[in-house]
C-alpha cells in the first residue's frame, strides 16, 4: 500500500506542477502585445467633370483701359486621393500679348496664380474634392506688337477669338 501511496503523491504532485505551468502560460500569453503593421499604397485620381477652357473675342471691350477679362465658375474637376496631393496647372495656349491666371472658384480671398508661360500649384489634402475656376485675362504688362498687327486701337476693329485651355498633373506631396 505504502507503494500505491508514493505513486499517487507523485502523481498528484506532477499533476499540480503540470496545471501551475499551463495556468502561468496561458496568463503569460493573454498579457502579451501583438502589433500588425498595415501598409496602404497610395491612391490619386483626377476626373474632369467639365472641362476647364474658355473662349473669348480678342481685343474686349475695355481691354485697352487695362479692364480685365474675367470668367467665373468655370469647368470642374474632382481630385480624390487617400494622400495629400498637389495640382499643377498651366495653359495649353500663350498668348505674349496676353496674361492668364486663375484661383479656385468661390475662394475670393485666394491669390490670383499665372497659369501662361509658367504653371500655377495648389494642394490639397486627403479625400475628395471638387473644383471649379475663376480665370481671369489681362492684356500683358509689356505691350508686345508683332509687325504689322499695329497697337490695341488699330485692331479694335480686327476681332478674332481666343481660347484658353487648362491642363492639370496630379502628384502626391
Amino acid at each position: 500500500m505504502r507503494k500505491l501511496n508514493f505513486n499517487f503523491k507523485l502523481n498528484l504532485i506532477l499533476g499540480l506542477l503540470i496545471t501551475l505551468l499551463l495556468i502561468s502560460n496561458i496568463s503569460h500569453a493573454s498579457t502579451g502585445r501583438v502589433e500588425v503593421k498595415v501598409v496602404v499604397p497610395s491612391m490619386q485620381r483626377l476626373i474632369v467633370n467639365d472641362p476647364v477652357a474658355v473662349s473669348f473675342s480678342y481685343p474686349w471691350e475695355g481691354m485697352e483701359s487695362g479692364e480685365a477679362l474675367i470668367f467665373r465658375n468655370v469647368g470642374n474637376i474632382n481630385v480624390q486621393s487617400n494622400v495629400d496631393w498637389l495640382l499643377n496647372i498651366s495653359s495649353l495656349e500663350y498668348y505674349r500679348e496676353l496674361e492668364i491666371y486663375l484661383r479656385p472658384a468661390g475662394k475670393l480671398n485666394a491669390q490670383w496664380q499665372r497659369v501662361d508661360g509658367s504653371n500655377a500649384l495648389f494642394s490639397g489634402g486627403n479625400g475628395s474634392e471638387n473644383i471649379s475656376w475663376d480665370i481671369k485675362i489681362v492684356p500683358a504688362r509689356y505691350n508686345y506688337t508683332s509687325g504689322n498687327r499695329g497697337t490695341i486701337a488699330d485692331r479694335e476693329s480686327i476681332r478674332e477669338m481666343r481660347t484658353v485651355n487648362l491642363i492639370f498633373t496630379l502628384t502626391q506631396l
